[in-house]
């Protein structure tokens, strides 16, 4: 059975337009995965899990969309791959989505979390340092990341 299913897909271009089926279905699956978090984060008293569905949903998109093109080229030109620059160029756009989302989603919980009525380390006084102390931690993994995508060596 799975050897005459391969069959089906023997040809590069047909193997093409299955991956890049397969992305379209994935992307839409996102779409209502989406839809349906929301709809569960709805059921919360807080508006966090909201903003944090919905600020996810761009950078899952965007790395499901650069995988699924990188394996259509992948399998529509089986004898050769893709250039390293080219990987490297996607990958760090992808980088760049993770981390604006995760300084967005750390910004908003402190915000969150600072409250004028509280006594403790993280107050309205301390927010600022604690807003700087996550942008420069964040800032820091994205760098590396982004030296992770272009091979360079970190020793």
């Amino acid at each position: 059975m799975s050897e005459r299913l391969l069959s089906l897909f023997d040809t590069p271009l047909r193997q093409m337009f299955l991956v890049i089926g397969l992305t379209v279905l994935a992307l839409v699956v996102l779409f209502f995965l989406k839809r349906l978090a929301i709809r569960f984060a709805k059921r919360t008293d807080t508006e966090l899990d909201e903003y944090v569905v919905s600020r996810l949903y761009r950078p899952v998109g965007v790395s499901i969309l650069v995988f699924g093109c990188f394996r259509a080229m992948e399998v529509g030109r089986p004898d050769s791959t893709p250039p390293s620059w080219l990987y490297a160029s996607f990958m760090s756009i992808v980088v760049l989505y993770w981390t604006l989302a995760a300084y967005r989603i750390s910004n908003a919980v402190l915000l969150g979390s600072a409250s004028p009525l509280r006594k403790g380390m993280l107050t309205q006084r301390s927010l600022p340092f604690f807003q700087m102390l996550t942008t420069g931690a964040i800032g820091a993994i994205g760098v590396y990341f982004l030296f992770l995508c272009w091979d360079l060596d970190l020793t």
